[in-house]
């Protein structure tokens, strides 16, 4: 469904000391790229920028409510777009919000299959009497029982009456062997009396035993952060595993270098994040880019680019990763609103000889359609054979049909265009689960689970 994007530092650079509050810390966030994907879900609602690839889409977009009345009720994902513009559209992922109290938030993820809504996963957000995030429970949907069951939770612990700083921080999983919550990460944190962030102590419980890392972080004398520490610490004892350096110019992150220790007092570097802004100090185009030790030079990895309209809305983001010499990836999303920052709809664009739309998500709030969408047109059923397969599928579709493989989490994980009389689709390579598999065939529209072993 979504490309997404590879980056450890984004917006929330340019906010210098809050940076540090809401950016996981250095030592953890090569880890988190390859959280599970609710853990992933929850942690970004919470307001954490996490590292690679992203969850499907936001629990609960943060949008300001600058106009009174409007409460997001539900979202829905379009996919099938036709290159020529025609009205050809399916559903395929839905969010619904309930609030059955002021201090909670429900949200049931779920996506279409054959014209019935299955479920995916039910969230429950829980707020302090100052609107400030205090907890998220996930549970997903086992279809087979026909129940959710528990997936992961976060406990927050706000710092005094701020909106932004967290004292601390816990992220558990359920661990269905033991039947009970297992403690995944915990984050506790010590501020200085000007409220920044001077110390960050992460107990990391992936492994046999706990894992700890500590962050100390340093400022100039503007009060801008300036130099981030990590350290791996057992006990009292602890070792320098690296650092990340900022540089300013009108108090603005421009340039974040992250350097790693050589274990002999000095350091190599090995990434760089470049940002510019415009005259507003919005954040206009973002690069990162990793050290070549052969070449002992810099080789560009990813780019970022935005476009705002004339009051502060982020309109248009492009993404262009350097996956190899020769090999680059491009995807753009592009957002338009209704009524302050609330969103009408956000669009997402893959590159083929240009830029071609392959999914549409629209916002409805408090039973008012902000942009009404195209009538879909009805999928039917799609015959796959063998189910369960081992990656070798036949199917029966007529024309040149393209094939798209979405994991229930909503990634597309293969994209495939068949020839006329091609049967045979291959899908080795793709992990044992369940997958949802959709086609577009001449005007004729297919949709199937199949489930890899």
């Amino acid at each position: 469904m979504r490309h997404f994007l590879f980056t450890f530092l984004a917006f929330i650079l340019a906010l210098g000391q809050l940076a540090a509050q809401k950016t996981l810390p250095p030592s953890i966030q090569p880890y988190a790229v390859h959280w599970g994907y609710k853990v992933k879900q929850l942690l970004q609602e919470v307001g954490f920028e996490i590292p690679g690839p992203h969850a499907e889409f936001e629990l609960r977009p943060q949008l300001e409510s600058r106009s009174p009345g409007f409460r997001l009720d539900s979202t829905v994902s379009f996919y099938g777009y036709s290159p020529f513009g025609s009205p050809d559209s399916i559903p395929l992922f839905r969010n619904i919000y309930s609030y059955p109290s002021p201090d909670k938030e429900i949200i049931e993820e779920s996506y279409l299959n054959n014209g019935i809504w299955i479920p995916l996963s039910q969230s429950t957000i829980t707020k302090d009497n100052l609107n400030r995030i205090t907890g998220a429970v996930a549970l997903r949907y086992d279809e087979e029982a026909g129940l959710y069951i528990p997936d992961s939770r976060i406990r927050v612990y706000p710092h005094g009456a701020s909106p932004e700083l967290l004292d601390s921080i816990c992220v558990e999983i359920w661990d269905l062997d033991l039947n009970h919550w297992r403690n995944h990460l915990a984050i506790s944190n010590s501020f200085d009396d000007q409220d920044r962030l001077l110390e960050s102590e992460s107990v990391f419980g992936l492994f046999e035993f706990p894992v700890i890392f500590r962050e100390k972080y340093l400022y100039n004398e503007a009060g801008l952060l300036e130099v981030i520490e990590s350290y791996t610490a057992d006990g009292e004892e602890e070792w320098l595993d690296g650092r990340e350096e900022y540089t300013y110019e009108d108090g603005l992150a421009t340039v974040v270098t992250a350097l790693s220790s050589d274990g002999s007092g000095g350091f190599f570097p090995v990434r760089m994040t470049d940002n510019t802004y415009n005259e507003r100090r919005l954040l206009e185009k973002q690069t990162m880019a990793e050290w070549d030790f052969e070449k002992e030079e810099w080789s560009l990895t990813v780019t970022d680019t935005y476009m705002y309209d004339d009051e502060e809305r982020m309109v248009e983001h492009v993404n262009i990763i350097f996956a190899a010499p020769g090999l680059i990836d491009r995807t753009r999303y592009t957002y338009e609103y209704f009524r302050d920052e609330y969103r009408a709809n956000e669009t997402y664009y893959g590159w083929d000889s240009g830029w071609k739309i392959q999914d549409r998500k629209y916002y409805y709030y408090s039973s008012l359609v902000a942009y009404e969408p195209v009538d879909p047109v009805t999928a039917d059923a799609m015959f796959l054979y063998p189910n369960p397969t081992s990656g070798i599928v036949h199917i029966k579709l007529a024309g040149s049909p393209t094939v798209y493989v979405y994991s229930l989490s909503g990634q597309l994980v293969r994209r495939v265009q068949m020839a006329p009389g091609e049967k045979v689709l291959n899908l080795t390579g793709l992990q044992a689960g369940v997958y949802q598999v959709r086609a577009k065939s001449n005007e004729d529209y297919y949709s199937g689970k199949l489930i890899i072993q």
